[in-house]
Formats: C-alpha cells, structure tokens, sequence
C-alpha cells in the first residue's frame, strides 16, 4: 500500500463534510482517525490550485447526504443564490485532464473542491481522495502533512 493511504487500525471516527454553500454533504469514516493520519499535499497543478489536503477513505465509507446525484434543492438551500444552477440535474460536477486517470468532483455553484475519484486502475482503487478542507471544524494546523506526492508524474505535463 502507498504510504500515503494508512491501513486501518480498527478504530475509526467519523466526520461530518460540506462544500462552502452547504448545497453538497456527506460523512466519512475514517480509519485511523485523521488525527492519526498522514494528510498529502500532493503537488499536481490542480491540487495547487485548489489548495487539497487529501485522505484516502475506502468508498463505502462515504456517505454523501445531498448534492452528489440527481437533486432538487430542500428548504435548507433556500437562502442560497444559485448562480451556476445545476448542471443536468446534477450539483456535483466534475473536471478531468492530462491523461484522464482521475475526477475532481466539485460544487457547481461555490467552486469547491470536495474530492477525486480513480477513473483507471492502479493509484487509489476503490477509495476517494477527500480534501479534509471541507470537513467541518477540522484544525488545519493541527494536522500531520504529507508534501510532494509526486502528482506531477501521474499524467501528461500540465499546458495551457
């Protein structure tokens, strides 16, 4: 296993996560519990970007509650300006490049980044790629980083 993605240790904890506007939650289960993890910074131009701290749940341990299918918006969104409404029915969008291995999945209407998903074997199969920034209340400092994932290396160079 990569020594970015941490075994499980049994124990887990759970956490509650949401892009910027609310439109898109979830939970994660996560073992060990982040406290305990490595969080990778990986170095790609697109996490620069977007500032990702990842952690790498299986899927089955994310849970998202609104946003990730084909959705109406509840009374809890109702305060929200939907500027870039939905996109085909859909909230979640998604941004793939270079050589097409990964989605970033990320909120149509605030822009944030939430996670990655493996489109071709062999990096993270079954797993996300969770951007802790979207977890609530989590104490970025407090966190134990991992840098220089070698992101670069996964795809085609990054032009524009």
């Amino acid at each position: 296993m990569a020594d970015h993605i941490p075994a499980s240790t049994g124990t887990s904890k759970s956490y509650n996560g949401n892009c910027h506007c609310g439109a898109i939650k979830y939970t994660v289960a996560l073992s060990p519990p982040l406290e305990e993890q490595k969080v990778m910074s990986c170095n790609c131009s697109i996490c620069i970007r977007n500032g990702y701290l990842m952690v790498y749940p299986p899927k089955e341990s994310v849970t998202f509650h609104q946003g990730k299918d084909k959705t109406t918006v509840g009374a809890s969104l109702a305060p929200i300006i939907f500027r870039t409404p939905f996109v085909d029915g859909f909230l979640m969008q998604k941004y793939s490049f270079g050589g097409g291995n990964v989605e970033h999945n990320f909120c149509s209407t605030c822009g944030t980044s939430v996670f990655i998903e493996p489109l071709k074997g062999g990096w993270i199969d079954g797993k996300y790629a969770i951007n802790v920034r979207t977890f609530k209340d989590v104490d970025v400092p407090s966190l134990t980083l991992m840098y220089n994932h070698k992101g670069k290396t996964m795809g085609k160079p990054y032009e524009v």
